[in-house]
């Protein structure tokens, strides 16, 4: 049996759910998979692969499922671990080198990550537009090495209410930590979409936040009706998603876009800014809307929301738009990506 070690800071971000999606798919097509991490292991990402990850602390603790390894995954690019620590430990316990595969994220270009690229045996983009950014940089030596394989999820599509014109649409609002520095007015738009007729929001917060804007949002609840839930295990966005009629994803930068790719199951569309990797997932009034803003890619491509006019947009969605017709959109073309990426998967491990 084919067996692959995912190296990854496991905690609760974008570049591990990228990490745990292809996991699963590799569980699909008779994998054996091990995790490492370099940290302290972060439970609430997945429900099996919790538990399947190992800590390498500098040589010392050696996991016997790396006995044997075929293929490396790293998702987290730590070059001394990639150089000295992981290879040693691979020494002690493999009859063979493994190879080497990255799956790089949005970064700024640096001197680790081209040394990285120059020793590995793949490199692996999780979105067309992860790998046209880095076709465009200056690396024209390792470009024959370059894969794209755009992530799909393995979970299975479900099928979510349909949306009826006389009831309230249910719309469920992403929110994370960060999201201010690029939004500083994201409450006040939040409150607008609340005040519309035909719409009742519920906020989903995907990371921790401080307690000042706990406050906030129970403040907002009592004001405006506006709902806040908390989020189990990272990986089952779907199943959140699923239980709404329109996900607002108010992300303004992305490590891989694993969240789009983890939601997208649901067969709820989705409302996203039109930054990468999100024209990756999203084609704007088939499979989910596009909303405008300013993109900063001045080191990595990042939004920059500067008015309200996407807010505008959105409520003549919410008022106007039969959400219907996207959800079916989506289930027609979902399992179509999932056939090409195992096929994609399957080719890299050939």
């Amino acid at each position: 049996m084919t067996r692959v070690c995912i190296y990854v800071d496991y905690c609760r971000n974008d570049t591990t759910l990228a990490a745990v999606q292809v996991a699963d798919w590799l569980l699909k097509i008779g994998v054996d998979v091990v995790f490492v991490t370099p940290t302290k292991v972060v439970k609430g990402i997945h429900p099996y692969w919790d538990n399947k990850v190992y800590t390498i602390n500098n040589g010392t603790t050696i996991p016997r499922k790396l006995a044997n390894v075929d293929y490396v995954f790293w998702f987290t690019l730590d070059f001394l671990v990639y150089t000295s620590v992981l290879p040693l430990v691979l020494h002690y316990t493999n009859t063979k080198e493994p190879k080497n595969i990255i799956f790089p994220c949005w970064q700024e270009q640096s001197c680790t990550l081209d040394t990285m690229f120059a020793i590995a045996d793949s490199i692996v983009f999780l979105s067309e537009d992860n790998f046209y950014w880095f076709e465009l940089k200056r690396y024209k030596e390792v470009k024959s090495k370059f894969i794209c394989l755009p992530l799909v999820s393995a979970n299975k599509l479900l099928v979510p209410k349909k949306v009826k014109v006389k009831e309230k649409l249910q719309l469920l609002i992403t929110l994370n930590k960060w999201m201010f520095e690029d939004d500083p007015f994201l409450l006040e738009h939040i409150i607008r979409l609340a005040t519309l007729d035909r719409c009742e929001v519920t906020i989903l917060l995907t990371t921790s936040v401080n307690r000042e804007l706990r406050r906030t949002l129970q403040q907002l609840q009592k004001d405006y009706g506006i709902k806040t839930r908390t989020l189990g295990y990272y990986s089952q966005l779907s199943y959140v998603a699923s239980e709404y009629d329109l996900i607002f994803v108010t992300d303004t930068r992305y490590a891989c876009g694993a969240k789009l790719s983890a939601i997208y199951p649901s067969g709820t569309p989705i409302a996203a800014y039109r930054i990468p990797p999100v024209t990756s997932y999203v084609s704007n009034l088939s499979t989910g809307y596009l909303l405008n803003c300013t993109l900063d890619t001045t080191k990595r491509p990042v939004g920059k929301v500067q008015d309200s006019s996407h807010i505008q947009g959105l409520s003549k969605i919410i008022q106007q738009k039969d959400l219907n017709v996207i959800s079916r959109n989506i289930h027609t073309t979902y399992s179509s990506m999932q056939q090409k990426f195992k096929e994609q998967l399957n080719g890299i491990m050939a």
